[in-house]
């Protein structure tokens, strides 16, 4: 024992030695004396080290420890958990590539939670710029099953509203419109927004330049002014800082610039919005209440902030009052049921995207957690190579908790650099999103590393850390410790650890089916998508939108003569097969409906059913590619006589005419009381997906055009349609040279635009589906690596007693086979439970899908075993000379 405490106290630094040296020995030899087995322990601890610089090191320590009669206090738990913080530095430090997996495989599944998160907490979780946005809301009317149903209202509704509401402290009102900006030498389309003089103030926008409308300039035959977009002044007028005062010249006529808006407003809206849009041009409302049509005309938008304290239940409430008030005063309401619903202005926008990134943060939150499992399976490894001198530690007196400190510390110091490169890989991950997502996500502006993604990132590190750190920390008990003290330093691993790896494992493995089965789901969706039909051929179908002023075409016949001048001309061009017109092209945002009646009841009850409607010229269905069921097209008789006639889709006939018959037959489209209410149905087509390429949603109506101001043109080619865009601009230009050019695109794009948001779920979903399956193969194949690393000495005896490499290596797979047949199926099962949440979300296929389960399956199991492959092929290389010499 006497020799034995030399050579340790030899280990000291010599300052140290002198100082306390003596106060070691008397410590260590009260130890022996009230622990015999104390010295055997630590002999076979320090026989078992590869060298005794821990023990060394551990000695040095002893001035943290109370010494007998020493003067020193004790070490604060503060101090202690720099020194173990220090101690995990530099561990981590001599083992770079172990440090460096760990920091890559954190890196990338905090990088990923990140990521979505910050699309969560701008786009969800951030309040809209606005004054008090939380109290803000929007006004639905809902007109029957069937009906409309759309954040649309009729201005005299409104101002009922605002005159007898209690709960509501303000109100404001606004509608839109295209108008040309400009004349003949640099002429645009823009969106124009028709508001109400405290529609600014009501979202709590002060303008950059200039003022707001006053309320005298919002009223019938008020003056002609304007407000700006930033953008707009921008980009037309150079910032020009001197603008207000100015005049520009909207839809053929002069306005004063009053003011431009700052670069920070921009109005966010349902994608339901009729006709309002985050405009250019801003103008004063200027409304003639006694010639306003009957109040069944609902072109506006309305706005309502609640008071103060006030509930949304209560503010309902109120509504529905109210709108028994109005049902009882007017015949239109009490007609058509009417329904108020006071809508959140934020839910309201961002309702479409909410299921999509609910499954994303669910998916990046299980890749988090492989992630997790896979640090974890490093950290056992670590200490498992770390156990003797943890051990030796544990003879000295160290503690349980202190032990579980060591593996805490370096667990936050890997966490930590994780989150580092996490949210330098998340900002990025930012940057690409606009261009997955495209207008898919709304508010994608708003998504920035923000103080709260920060402390999220922070947050989720510190998880992860607990999280992974908190299977190696448990390991580490007394009696497994002083186990691996008698066992000499070649035992294998306890069958405590290697249940702890099986059920990190299975949890992996499991996990990934789980992500895979729903990346199954999502692909199989989306190819469903692609697939579906929507009415029309897309492919060679150039599309533009074209617009003159009412002061260069004021009446329909001019118009008319325009569109067959450009018809002939533009069909003249090479490679265009056919040109016609629409006034609203599919896809591009909601239309105007047209009510419709087919029985005494909703004849009565006028509104009560609804169609989509859209006026097309001679040749549009043919043009689009559209299939027509019954009947024929539009022909120029049908235009220039009196009689009003109509194609109607698939569903308004079956609605109608449920016995057949519908060509010829009769469709009332005007109210009773009405002169000349039926039109004649002269054809029926397949239904077109106008609005949502995944469902129907409301029969269709065709009618003959009528010329609008703005109107859409679609040109069917033989080849590419983007090859004639520059030679369809000349002709229009040399043909209407102050008319308005927008929007000339391929249909194609327009269908692709549709798909967005699905294409931006599948690519993320895909990316985390192969990053759940790379972390969960690396895991399976470390545990099966270090099985046969630690079974290396049965390997060598069953060799040597004669297996063969073809039965060592099938009973090595065998083993991995049992961990990843369990893993499959608990995945299977927690796919099945978990595939109600996505049931909403999929198109053109079942939550519980079949060949998406099996193919999950089998791909995981064939994954699963080239990991344990190359380990398998390695133990049958195992030398059983040298295996039995290390034993």
């Amino acid at each position: 024992m006497d020799r034995f405490l030399r050579f340790c106290l030899r280990g000291l630094p010599p300052g140290f030695r002198e100082k306390y040296g003596r106060e070691i020995e008397l410590d260590l030899s009260e130890a022996a004396r009230a622990d015999a087995g104390f010295w055997q322990r630590l002999k076979l601890g320090a026989r078992t080290l590869a060298d005794v610089a821990s023990l060394r090191w551990m000695l040095r320590r002893a001035e943290s420890r109370p010494l007998r009669k020493r003067e020193k206090t004790r070490t604060t738990m503060l101090e202690a958990l720099g020194l173990d913080l220090k101690f995990a530095a530099r561990s981590l430090g001599k083992r770079p590539g172990f440090a460096l997996l760990g920091l890559l495989t954190l890196g990338l599944g905090i990088g990923a939670v990140t990521s979505v998160f910050s699309v969560v907490n701008g786009v969800l979780l951030r309040p809209l710029a606005y004054a008090n946005p939380e109290r803000i809301v929007i006004l639905w009317h809902d007109l029957g099953n069937g009906a409309q149903s759309l954040p649309a209202l009729h201005p005299k509704d409104l101002f009922d509203y605002r005159e007898r509401s209690e709960l509501f402290e303000e109100w404001t009102l606004a509608t839109g419109n295209e108008f040309i900006l400009g004349g003949e030498d640099n002429p645009e389309l823009v969106d124009v927004g028709v508001v109400e003089a405290n529609f600014h103030s009501f979202f709590g926008v002060e303008p950059l330049l200039g003022r707001s409308f006053t309320p005298e300039e919002s009223v019938h035959g008020g003056p002609n002014v304007a407000i700006l977009s930033h953008r707009l002044w921008a980009r037309r007028y150079g910032s020009d800082p001197a603008i207000a005062g100015k005049n520009v010249r909207l839809a053929g006529e002069d306005h004063e610039i009053v003011g431009v808006l700052p670069a920070s407003f921009r109005l966010l809206l349902p994608p339901e919005a009729f006709r309002l849009r985050d405009a250019e041009i801003w103008l004063p409302i200027q409304i003639d209440v006694a010639a306003a049509p009957p109040r069944n005309y609902t072109g506006f938008t309305g706005f309502g902030r609640m008071r103060p304290g006030i509930l949304l239940e209560e503010a309902q409430q109120e509504m529905e009052a109210l709108e028994a008030q109005l049902k009882a005063e007017n015949p239109e309401h009490r007609a058509a049921n009417l329904q108020v619903r006071a809508v959140p202005l934020h839910g309201d926008v961002v309702k479409r995207a909410r299921p999509a990134l609910r499954v994303l943060m669910a998916a990046v939150g299980f890749v988090l957690l492989i992630a997790c499992g896979n640090t974890a399976q490093l950290l056992l490894a670590r200490f498992r190579s770390a156990e003797r001198e943890l051990s030796v530690r544990a003879a000295m007196g160290a503690g349980r908790l202190r032990l579980a400190s060591l593996v805490v510390m370096e667990s936050l110091l890997l966490a930590l650099g994780g989150g580092v490169l996490g949210i330098l890989l998340a900002r990025g991950g930012i940057h690409l999103l606009p261009r997955v997502a495209g207008a898919s996500v709304p508010r994608l502006e708003d998504v920035v590393l923000d103080p709260r993604v920060l402390v999220f990132a922070l947050l989720t590190s510190l998880a992860a850390a607990l999280i992974f750190s908190l299977v190696p920390a448990l390991s580490l008990s007394r009696g497994h410790l002083a186990a691996a003290l008698s066992e000499g330093g070649r035992g294998s691993a306890s069958r405590r650890q290697v249940r702890i790896r099986n059920v990190l494992i299975v949890g992996e493995v499991a996990l990934s089916v789980i992500l895979l089965v729903a990346t199954g789901l999502t692909i199989r969706g989306f190819a469903a998508l692609l697939e579906a039909e929507p009415g029309f051929r897309a492919e060679g179908l150039l599309t533009l939108r074209l617009s003159v002023s009412h002061a260069d075409y004021p009446e329909q016949e001019n118009r008319r003569e325009l569109f067959e001048r450009l018809h002939a001309r533009l069909e003249a061009l090479p490679g265009v097969v056919s040109v016609a017109a629409v006034n609203q092209l599919p896809l591009t945002g909601s239309g105007s409906l047209q009510p419709f009646a087919y029985d005494e009841e909703t004849a009565r009850n006028w509104e009560s059913v609804t169609a989509d409607e859209r006026f097309v010229s001679p040749g549009f269905l043919a043009a689009m590619g559209a299939t027509l069921v019954a009947g024929r097209e539009f022909t120029e008789d049908d235009i220039a006589g009196g009689k009003r006639y109509a194609v109607i889709d698939e569903m308004l006939a079956e609605k109608v005419f449920p016995e057949g018959g519908a060509l010829g037959g009769q469709v009332r489209i005007e109210p009773l009381g009405t002169e000349e209410p039926f039109t004649e149905v002269v054809g029926v087509v397949r239904h077109v997906k106008l609005h949502d390429l995944t469902k129907p949603l409301l029969p269709q109506f065709y009618f003959p055009q009528n010329w609008w101001l703005t109107t859409s043109l679609v040109l069917r080619t033989e080849g590419d349609p983007s090859s004639i865009t520059a030679a369809v601009r000349d002709e229009i230009r040399a043909a209407a040279p102050a008319a308005a050019v927008e929007d000339l695109t391929p249909m194609a794009e327009l269908v692709s635009q549709a798909r967005s948001q699905a294409r931006f779920t599948l690519v993320l979903m895909i990316g985390f589906g192969i990053f759940a399956v790379a972390l969960a193969s690396v895991g399976l194949f470390g545990v099966i690596s270090y099985a046969v690393s630690q079974r290396r000495v049965e390997l060598g005896i069953r060799i040597a007693l004669g297996a063969t490499p073809v039965g060592i290596r099938r009973r090595v797979l065998a083993e991995g086979t049992r961990l990843v047949a369990v893993s499959v199926v608990i995945g299977l099962v927690g796919a099945a439970i978990s595939g109600r949440f996505l049931e909403g979300f999929l198109y053109g296929v079942e939550p519980i899908d079949l060949p998406t389960y099996a193919a999950v399956a089998g791909l995981l199991t064939v994954v699963a075993l080239l990991a344990c492959w190359v380990p398998a092929s390695r133990a049958t290389r195992v030398d059983p000379a040298r295996a039995l010499k290390a034993e």
